[in-house]
């Protein structure tokens, strides 16, 4: 069986000595297009690991103090428990590490679980933005994840600092094609040693992106 293992400080998979090429990573010419540079990136992943690792504490041990959160995180730790309360979701996996070996590349699922009945990847989002990216990323995830049952759904939850939050299905067919792009020109990189600049092209500014179930974007009465 093959062990993938992770390497937290730069942020890097390997199998034995050979390193695996992350999702993430093999989508970032798709990210550049709308992302912010990385010195500006930098506060705001910082407070999305900051919140994903708060929900995982949570989803561990539902019995977890929420007063024990940083006052200016609660709000967001918030918006997952409604999340969870509202679609009565329970995760079967949790930072559910995956490894596609034909194709050689590797991730972390935030969630699996059951959304409407469907079995599906959950990723959590605390950005302002949710842009197309997010769906190849997720199928990414699904074509990697190993299933006795067939994963269908595809949402990113996107929480607030308010207590509220968004969910997004993602069912574009291009999106795996779209991965299978960047894949291929990672891997051409990678044989040539060439390093592309990430050049972020001025982008005409377009309407904000509306959820698909606008009645879930609730506010929570309690506190946490």
């Amino acid at each position: 069986m093959t062990t993938l293992e992770f390497e937290p400080l730069s942020h890097t998979y390997h199998v034995g000595e050979d390193r695996v090429p992350s999702v993430t990573t093999i989508i970032r010419p798709l990210e550049s297009y709308y992302r912010m540079g990385e010195k500006m990136l930098r506060p705001y992943a910082e407070r999305g690991t900051a919140v994903h690792s708060l929900t995982e504490d949570y989803d561990h041990d539902l019995d977890y103090n929420p007063d024990n959160a940083p006052e200016e995180l609660r709000g967001y730790l918030l918006a997952w428990v409604n999340f969870r309360n509202d679609f009565d979701f329970t995760p079967t996996h949790i930072e559910h590490r995956v490894l596609h070996e034909r194709l050689w590349y590797a991730g972390t699922i935030d969630r699996v679980g059951f959304v409407r009945g469907q079995l599906s990847i959950v990723d959590i989002k605390t950005g302002a933005k949710l842009g197309p990216a997010v769906g190849v990323q997720l199928a990414a995830y699904q074509h990697a994840l190993e299933s006795n049952e067939e994963v269908t759904g595809r949402y990113a939850v996107q929480l607030a600092d308010d207590g509220t939050y968004r969910v997004v299905g993602y069912d574009n067919p291009l999106d795996w094609d779209a991965f299978r792009g960047c894949l291929a020109l990672h891997t051409w990189q990678e044989t040539h040693r060439i390093q592309l600049a990430d050049v972020r092209p001025r982008v005409i500014q377009q309407e904000a992106e509306e959820s698909a179930w606008p009645q879930f974007a609730r506010h929570g009465k309690g506190k946490v």
